[in-house]
Order: C-alpha cells, then structure tokens, then sequence
C-alpha cells in the first residue's frame, strides 16, 4: 500500500501541476491521478517515469506550439492513450512476465509516438497526403502523414525501444517494442480516414470539432479521436501480444 500511497501524492502533484499549466481540465487531472497512482502502485517508480513520459513529450510539445490555442486533457483523453497501459502493469503485477511490462512500455509509446509525429508533421513545409490514397489533405486532419511526421516518430519508436532495452535488459523486447510503436502510427493514421470529420457551415472548412455550426462531412459518427487513440492501442497491443506468447 505504500507504493499506491506514493503513487497518490506523486500524480496529483504532477497532475495539480499540469491543471495550472491548462494541460488538464479537472477530470482529466483526476483520471491522470487515478492511472498514475495505479501504475506506480504496481509497478513502482521506473514504470510510472516510463508512462508520464507520454503527457511529458504532449507537455513540451504545448509548450513549443505555444501560439496556438491551448487544448485541456480531458477524461476521455486521458483514458484513451492511458488505460491500456495501466491494464498492461497490472497484469505484469500479478504474474510477473516481462511481457506484460514490455506491452506495457509499447502501449507507452504507441501513445507518445502518435502525438509526436502528428504535431512534428504539422512543421512539415510539404502538404501531408492520405495514408492509402496518397492524395494531398489538408493538413492536421487525422488519416493524413508527412515525411517529416513519419521521420519524428521512427525517432519516437527508436526512443522507446532504447527504454525497453534498458529496463527488461533484453533485444528481443527492444525490438519489438520499436516496430509495435512505429506501427502504431500507421494504424492511428489507417482509423483515422474513417474517423468522422465535420464541415462548418458558415466558412466551409473541414474539421474534426463538432459545433453547432457543423454536420458530418464524411466518417463514422461514433469514431472519434479518442475512440481512435483507444482503439489504436488495443490493436497494437494484441499485435504484440500475438508476437510475444505465440511466436
């Protein structure tokens, strides 16, 4: 119980932190003090440096797009990119398997990989394309990558696999670990062309925001970017669980 106790006062000074800073709305700074104290409970501090990392690289990232508008973290969002982790550590507490911690840190990095190439890709000068298509979109919508944005998240894939490297002491995971996260780009990206996207009536711009000024343009109404990010991390998990327990 120490550790959760920890866990406890360690996530809500960060999250309180993070609240002043407009990263998180109030639900999202409790949903992140909820996962935070959970990973750190089961799996002690090294975990929970592993999975804060991901709303450390957004955090930094806010801070170099500091021009545009700020967007708070709510619940929804903390869940999406943090609950498959948090699953991930509490299986690894009760068996104690190094996979579960390997999928844990992928489920990691699956999060903070999408972030990264995403908002590197926006810097891109070149217009970003459809990932099937490769036909031109407006930039910043979901379904659309760059060069530049694949590059950021090879490095971001390279990152995470040296984590997984470092802490289980083992290749194998490393490897994977790097090649799950980089695949975890291109299926965010593969959701993302069916993700529902919205037109403003009054200036006739595409935007994944719905308003009162907006209808569905194209996509599933129900699919949106959460439930993207979510989905994102449960398919890249069981790929990996796939290669980890049966190959």
């Amino acid at each position: 119980m120490t550790m959760f106790f920890l866990g406890y006062i360690v996530s809500t000074a960060i999250s309180v932190y993070a609240y002043y800073k407009e990263a998180f709305s109030t639900s999202g700074a409790f949903a992140a003090v909820a996962l935070g104290t959970l990973v750190f409970g089961f799996g002690g501090p090294i975990a929970f440096l592993v999975f804060i990392s991901f709303f450390f690289i957004s955090f930094l990232i806010g801070l170099y797009y500091k021009h545009e508008q700020k967007t708070r973290r709510n619940y929804r969002q903390v869940l999406a990119n943090g609950l498959v982790a948090t699953l991930m550590m509490f299986l690894y507490a009760r068996r104690d398997l190094d996979a579960y911690y390997a999928l844990f840190i992928a489920s990691v990095a699956v999060s903070a990989i999408d972030t990264f190439s995403s908002e590197i890709g926006k810097t891109s000068q070149n217009d970003p394309f459809h990932v099937f298509k490769r036909t031109p979109m407006i930039r910043g919508l979901s379904g659309a990558i760059s060069l530049k944005g694949l590059g950021a998240g090879l490095l971001g894939a390279l990152l995470y696999g040296l984590i997984a490297l470092a802490v289980l002491q083992s290749l194998f995971y490393g490897v994977v670990v790097f090649a799950i996260g980089f695949l975890g780009t291109l299926i965010d990206s593969a959701l993302g062309t069916v993700q529902v996207k919205y037109i403003d009536e009054k200036t006739d711009r595409i935007t994944e925001t719905k308003s009162e000024t907006t209808e569905i343009h194209s996509g599933f109404a129900w699919l949106d970017n959460d439930l993207v990010n979510l989905l994102t991390n449960v398919l890249a998990v069981l790929l990996m669980s796939l290669i980890v327990f049966v190959f």
